[in-house]
């Protein structure tokens, strides 16, 4: 048996994760959803978590800036390719200088872009641990997934119901929140798992995960359809 996971932070530092059992085709034979209310730490997942092929976590890594806070390259390209509507969720990522303040006081400074340094912390530390562990971004799947079709923002009824069409599961609807977009990461890492995942690097993008292999920061997603 085949699993691979995807992971979206939550409130107060939780973790949504949603398992995806394949079959020898790469099909989808079973899915799970679980929370941890922990930060995260390796040995502290889930024994079937930690068992996946392919993790692929919603959160920055190798982000973290020596000089200021601001978008990396990665984060530019890829958000050229998704509608209008979307591109607000493209933001800047800590500096190394937040990140090292986190480390030394285990506090969590104000603002959006801070609230970010305990979920880039922890996916660091698991991809540390865990040989294959990719980032993604939600709404760049979803995108994929449409072919590009512009979607309303997913709070919206209108874009809650559009993400939960292009899932590939029947007689289950999600509300808006980490569940949608921890399905989301968990078809990105279904897609690297059979090398069918693309990638948005500094350099640009998409690429595939031959030309990406190595890059470093890299936003992984799907194929499109």
């Amino acid at each position: 048996m085949t699993t691979v996971l995807g992971l979206d932070g939550g409130d107060g530092f939780s973790w949504c994760g949603v398992l995806l059992e394949l079959d020898g085709s790469g099909d989808i034979r079973s899915w799970s959803i679980d929370r941890t209310w922990h930060r995260l730490e390796y040995d502290q997942l889930p024994g079937h978590w930690r068992a996946a092929e392919v993790m692929c976590i919603d959160a920055p890594m190798y982000g973290r800036l020596p000089d200021q806070r601001r978008q990396r390259g990665c984060d530019r390209h890829a958000k050229q390719v998704v509608s209008r509507e979307l591109r607000s969720s493209f933001f800047a990522v800590p500096s190394s200088a937040d990140v090292d303040e986190y480390l030394e006081s285990g506090k969590v400074g104000q603002g959006q872009i801070r609230c970010l340094v305990p979920y880039i912390v922890a996916a660091e530390g698991i991809a540390d641990r865990h040989g294959r562990v990719i980032e993604g971004h939600p709404e760049l799947t979803f995108s994929r997934l449409s072919s590009g079709a512009s979607l309303e923002k997913k709070k919206t009824p209108s874009g809650i119901q559009a993400r939960n069409e292009l899932l590939p599961i029947s007689n289950h609807s999600f509300p808006a929140g980490d569940h949608l977009d921890a399905f989301a990461m968990a078809l990105t890492a279904r897609a690297y798992h059979l090398g069918r995942a693309v990638a948005f690097t500094n350099d640009g993008g998409p690429f595939n995960q031959q030309q990406a292999r190595g890059a470093t920061p890299a936003i992984w997603s799907v194929w499109l359809p």
